[in-house]
């Protein structure tokens, strides 16, 4: 019975985390549309929430970075829009579930079949900033007695 577990997270699966995914909070919903409409206005390419798109996502980030330094308060907006979209593709990939609630620092990517959590916002701020984005949680966070073999299996990537 998936309602009843963990995902290693202290957070509940969702009742219905076997079947069909949950839909996102309608502030994810919102923020990952802007960001099909970004990047959709720039590239004249549209989103369809696919691994496919990511490439193009990745190349809006790498010129938003320009934007943010001489544009500061773009960090904020840039980093919400394309961190929802981001985790939206992994959310449909991989089986996962949105904590969205209060601060967007706050907010957090639980998988459904693994020991695996994010802040996905704060993944696409570092990936903005030279700053780590210190209480994001802007790294995947795994199971603490799994840190030693996902580390070697990376070293060994």
């Amino acid at each position: 019975m998936a309602g009843s577990g963990l995902n290693g997270s202290g957070k509940h699966l969702p009742d219905d985390a076997d079947e069909a995914p949950q839909p996102p909070p309608e502030a994810v919903i919102e923020l990952a549309a802007a960001c099909v409409r970004f990047v959709g206005t720039r590239y004249k390419v549209a989103l369809d929430f696919t691994p496919d798109t990511l490439p193009v996502v990745d190349q809006y980030v790498r010129e938003a970075r320009a934007d943010v330094e001489t544009r500061p308060e773009t960090l904020a907006v840039v980093a919400s829009t394309v961190g929802a979209y981001l985790d939206e593709v992994m959310r449909q990939q991989f089986g996962a579930f949105w904590f969205a609630d209060g601060d967007h620092a706050g907010w957090r990517l639980y998988f459904t079949h693994v020991y695996l959590a994010c802040n996905p916002l704060g993944i696409v701020l570092e990936a903005l900033s030279p700053e780590l984005a210190e209480g994001w949680h802007a790294h995947f966070e795994v199971d603490p007695g799994d840190a030693d073999v996902v580390s070697a299996r990376l070293a060994a990537i």
